[in-house]
């Protein structure tokens, strides 16, 4: 079975279950640890599992996993992208902000990387440097963009295992005033784009930027500036009085970025 992202799936295997290292996992397949990292070594056909290890996977998977009872469903999240299986082992807490975040109508947020300046002679490149990206390296410089129908106020939160923050926007501003149509996050500042970039922790993010028509209530700004990380119940609170804001006047888009080394 093809496993493209086997390695980085097993890095969170061991950051969010009991299996914390390779030999753990190893041990819960039933092979040797040489085996396992011999699934994602690139001179040893990288990313692939052999039919006789697959249910031990799914296994595993399914044990780790809430949602993933089923071979089928352990399967999907084996042979897709980092990102699901992170968003599905560290699914989001509290009813309000769970059905605000993660429910219809999520519109994707597409992901701009700024390319890294060249000195060389210039080459060929195949792909569009303004392609949406889901990978973004560390000091990497990296921005999104979506696109409005009206007039309103946006937030833009990330979650890093298991954390939520509302990001600053402009100068310490956690909110910004976005028009009809199409909007960067962070916004452009004297015609210039600025730039997210992380620093110290790679690993798996998720971005989640919200607006209303017009501008937010008092209350809820309130608790926009509350302290980061969210606690659950903040972040509830705040998922309830969005989710009352009516669906015309709200949007709701979101990312993952896998942020490498």
């Amino acid at each position: 079975m093809e496993c493209r992202y086997l390695k980085q799936i097993s890095a969170l295997i061991k950051l969010y279950s009991v299996y914390n290292s390779n030999a753990a996992i190893a041990e819960r397949l039933g092979i040797s640890e040489r085996t396992l990292s011999g699934y994602w070594e690139e001179d040893k056909g990288a990313g692939n599992i052999p039919d006789k290890h697959v249910d031990a996977f799914c296994d595993l998977v399914a044990e780790i996993v809430p949602g993933a009872a089923s071979r089928s469903a352990a399967r999907a999240l084996l042979t897709g992208h980092p990102i699901a299986f992170h968003n599905a082992v560290l699914p989001i807490g509290g009813r309000d902000w769970r059905r605000l975040v993660d429910g219809a109508g999520v519109q994707p947020l597409v992901v701009k990387v700024k390319p890294l300046a060249t000195m060389g002679f210039g080459e060929v490149e195949e792909e569009a440097s303004d392609k949406p990206a889901a990978t973004v390296r560390l000091f990497e410089r990296f921005w999104f963009e979506g696109r409005a129908p009206w007039r309103g106020e946006l937030a833009l939160f990330a979650e890093h295992a298991g954390e939520w923050h509302a990001l600053a926007l402009r100068q310490g501003e956690r909110t910004i005033i976005i028009d009809g149509g199409p909007f960067a996050v962070p916004p452009k500042q004297n015609g210039r784009q600025i730039h997210f970039r992380e620093r110290t922790k790679p690993g798996f993010y998720r971005y989640v930027a919200i607006a209303q028509r017009g501008k937010f209530a008092s209350p809820l700004r309130e608790l926009l500036h509350d302290t980061n990380p969210y606690a659950q119940l903040t972040l509830d609170m705040i998922g309830e009085q969005l989710s009352a804001v009516p669906e015309a006047g709200r949007l709701v888009a979101a990312a993952g970025i896998l942020i490498e080394e």
